[in-house]
């Protein structure tokens, strides 16, 4: 590797290949030698774990390639720059969430508590919408909490929604599906919405709190909005406190403790997680009651009521 290249820091090295596909993923080592990182990869990125959870689940492969090819334009500022994941691994949505575990702590908790979270609603919940749908651990979670319900759900990669009528099962008769981002579309009418692991690609506060409202419009009085995510404390103290957790995780997956934290600060230019506190003002500001039924840091499950 070229001696000038390998002091480049990593992160515009990142941004480089960012400007390449909207993911940063290449087929071919060489590609990453060009760009100074074919190293990093052997020593950090264990089968090809880099830059966001998405595109850390798309790349877990093997280690002759650690990264796979992406064409894919560079999302747009009110798009989703999410990695196909099912398109390029043939696994089974057991498989899948084997991988998600390995990646994320208490995914299976927070799957339960926010589909039970259902309960706040102070209206009957008739019609779900799940923000990001993926693989449907959570929208499963809700039909069967929910018996009465449909959902809609969409998501978007259109290859997590074949993912998902395989999870869904019998329970598809209940869902209708749509590929493309929450952002850009239009939201239907209902009395719930929820989200796990998927509004921390929002990148902005501002933007976040557009969304917000538009949330709030689309739920009929007395309807929830509930998003399972990262919710870290809001001072560095804290923070750091929080993520302690997750770096243990980690560690277990990547070999060690400080591999497992570099593998999470990759995932920055993807991923954008808003402090608790933050969360539960921009939901006030878009109009919501908010509670927090479950958290275990950092990881909480929000819940926003629209005023009956």
């Amino acid at each position: 590797m070229d001696s000038a290249r390998s002091h480049i820091p990593l992160e515009p090295r990142l941004h480089r290949l960012q400007d390449r596909a909207a993911v940063g993923l290449f087929a071919q080592p060489q590609h990453l030698e060009q760009h100074g990182l074919l190293e990093w990869t052997e020593d950090v990125c264990h089968n090809g774990y880099i830059v966001g959870i998405a595109t850390a689940l798309s790349t877990l492969f093997s280690r002759r390639q650690p990264f796979l090819a992406s064409t894919a334009p560079m999302p747009g500022p009110h798009t989703i720059g999410l990695m196909s994941v099912a398109a390029h691994l043939a696994v089974t949505p057991r498989q899948y969430d084997e991988r998600i575990r390995s990646l994320i702590p208490l995914y299976d908790e927070l799957i339960a508590e926010a589909a039970r979270a259902l309960d706040h609603a102070a209206r009957p919940v008739r019609q779900v919408v799940d923000l990001g749908i993926g693989t449907g651990a959570l929208a499963r979670a809700c039909l069967q909490h929910a018996p009465a319900a449909r959902l809609w759900g969409i998501d978007a990669d259109p290859q997590m929604l074949t993912m998902a009528r395989t999870r869904l099962g019998r329970f598809s008769r209940r869902v209708t599906m749509t590929s493309g981002s929450f952002l850009d579309h239009e939201l239907p009418a209902c009395d719930a919405m929820v989200a796990s692991y998927s509004l921390h690609h929002i990148r902005t506060s501002r933007a976040k709190l557009s969304f917000y409202r538009r949330c709030h419009r689309a739920l009929r009085r007395g309807g929830v909005l509930i998003n399972g995510d990262c919710a870290p404390a809001s001072t560095p103290r804290g923070f750091a406190r929080d993520l302690d957790l997750w770096f243990t995780h980690l560690g277990r997956t990547f070999g060690n403790r400080a591999r497992g934290r570099r593998v999470y600060e990759s995932w920055a230019d993807e991923d954008m997680y808003v402090p608790l506190a933050e969360e539960i003002r921009l939901l006030k500001r878009a109009g919501f009651d908010v509670d927090i039924p479950w958290r275990r840091s950092p990881f909480a499950v929000i819940v926003g009521v629209r005023g009956a």
